[in-house]
């Protein structure tokens, strides 16, 4: 693997670091405690920060996007003579106005090779795909993207487990090998468009809405911090931490830079294995007797996020001769987010197969009123017409 540069910013840690408030500089001292933490509890810092600036939605939200950089800089997961991709790819569906697009700029400086697109070519976005070693793809609006069949191709080339994005011009074919890892944004009422497309079943996909107890805290917070100028050096130092964190992984994984915590492969305990299966098979099987459907993505899903968790948490994990060990805290992490992720499709799957039966409002309003919480969002986002 060749050297990765990402497109951040390096902080010297041995210089202080500029407070871009007040002017005035922090003592270098707090940087240095601030990183120590990020190492002992990588997962948990990022997300903390997260939320401590986007409240009830930046853990949720990072608790998937804070392993997608380390997924692009690790080993595939080898699968007999083949291998199934190590990259995690995301869907992020919010209304707008709920930080969707802050919450994939404070991504965006984090990952590496950020490429933001909103509108753009099939050519330019293939030719920005191959231009890097990696690249971390953030789409601002799928929906509208998704117009163009050419643009579908290319994504679900770079987003498949081949990683090989192709395009036919007037003279031939055009295939190139890419590593990506994609945060695909859009509004949630365009929920339908992303079931149809298959899009939802590819990703991690992350469907933002809040109680109303959610959404008054929320409120509070916007309250107490508009008009505010404040922003502490703490945040600032605490986000230079995380970036450069980020950092410090890719260079680890850089082959001219051969370092005890280099990762070559993958010891994944077989306990963790069996009860990852068990859960899958517990929860997966009445889903197939009931509505169909395969869910072995979810399975390659579960094992992603293990992998990447680990090697996010690199400095408190054994690696032998380059193989590192995954421990119950990492299975744990898999084993949330594959439930999270399995029930949330089953959901949705069920959820679209009611609102085609929805004939007018009067019939929706009965089911909204009769129908658990957790599906009443998801319903309220695939039916169309007018109340």
């Amino acid at each position: 693997m060749e050297k990765i540069e990402p497109e951040i910013e390096k902080i010297v840690k041995d210089k202080p670091i500029e407070n871009k408030t007040s002017g005035k500089k922090a003592e270098s001292k707090e940087y240095i405690e601030e990183y120590k933490k990020i190492q002992l509890n990588p997962y948990n810092y990022i997300c903390d920060f997260a939320d401590s600036i986007y409240k009830k939605t930046g853990r949720k939200v990072f608790e998937v996007l804070s392993l997608m950089p380390v997924s692009l800089i690790i080993p595939d997961l080898p699968m007999g003579n083949k291998s199934v991709r190590s990259n995690i790819h995301c869907l992020f569906l919010a209304p707008p106005g709920s930080g969707k697009t802050s919450l994939a700029k404070l991504f965006a400086g984090f990952t590496y090779n950020p490429l933001e697109v909103e509108s753009i070519t099939p050519a330019a976005l293939e030719r920005s795909l191959t231009q890097n070693q990696v690249t971390s793809l953030i789409i601002g609006d799928f929906a509208r993207m998704g117009r163009d069949p050419m643009i579908i191709k290319i994504i679900e080339g770079a987003l498949g487990e081949e990683k090989r994005v192709s395009r036919e011009t007037m003279r031939n074919k055009i295939e190139s090998d890419v590593e990506c890892s994609a945060l695909i944004c859009g509004v949630s009422s365009d929920l339908h468009y992303y079931i149809l497309s298959g899009l939802i079943f590819r990703t991690i996909p992350i469907l933002l809405g809040h109680d109303l107890e959610e959404h008054i805290n929320i409120g509070g917070h916007i309250m107490e911090k508009l008009g505010e100028n404040e922003i502490t050096t703490m945040t600032d130092i605490k986000e230079s931490v995380i970036k450069d964190y980020y950092i410090d992984l890719a260079k680890i994984q850089d082959e001219k830079n051969k370092n005890e915590f280099q990762v070559i492969g993958y010891h994944i305990h077989k306990d963790h294995k069996r009860k990852l299966f068990e859960v899958w098979k517990e929860m997966t099987s009445k889903i197939v007797k009931e509505i169909g459907m395969n869910w072995f993505r979810e399975l390659h899903e579960s094992l992603r996020t293990l992998v990447s968790h680990a090697f996010l948490n690199v400095y408190q994990r054994k690696i032998e001769n380059g193989i590192l060990h995954s421990t119950d805290e990492d299975f744990n992490v898999a084993l949330k987010l594959m439930r999270r992720n399995i029930i949330f499709k089953y959901r949705l799957m069920k959820s679209e197969s009611m609102a085609r039966g929805i004939r007018n409002s009067i019939e929706f309003e009965q089911i909204i009123k009769n129908s658990p919480d957790d599906y009443k969002m998801i319903l309220s986002n695939l039916v169309k017409f007018s109340k």
